[in-house]
């Protein structure tokens, strides 16, 4: 089985760098634009997003599989095309 690769998608949060100092040895990477997720997203099988998401990224996201969403809300995410491509959504609380 392949290794897991998580996204971290965040205009102002360091959640990749924080990811890193906690020695974490799965792939990750960290964008801080929706330019730069749209050019990445297809790499992620996990993603941790908040206000980047665009509905339209799941087509380029074969591999995504989780998104979790460090947001309030939820509104910004279509759960029929999240479940069309098997792709579950948690969000904080």
């Amino acid at each position: 089985m392949a290794e897991l690769s998580i996204g971290f998608a965040h205009a102002a949060y360091r959640l990749g760098d924080e990811f890193l100092t906690r020695g974490q040895p799965m792939p990750s990477f960290e964008v801080r634009n929706s330019a730069e997720l749209e050019q990445r997203v297809a790499e992620a099988d996990v993603l941790v997003v908040s206000g980047l998401w665009r509905n339209e990224l799941a087509e380029r996201a074969p591999k995504l599989r989780l998104i979790q969403t460090i947001s309030a809300g939820t509104d910004q995410f279509s759960r029929a095309v999240l479940r069309e491509r098997g792709v579950k959504l948690a969000s904080r609380p």
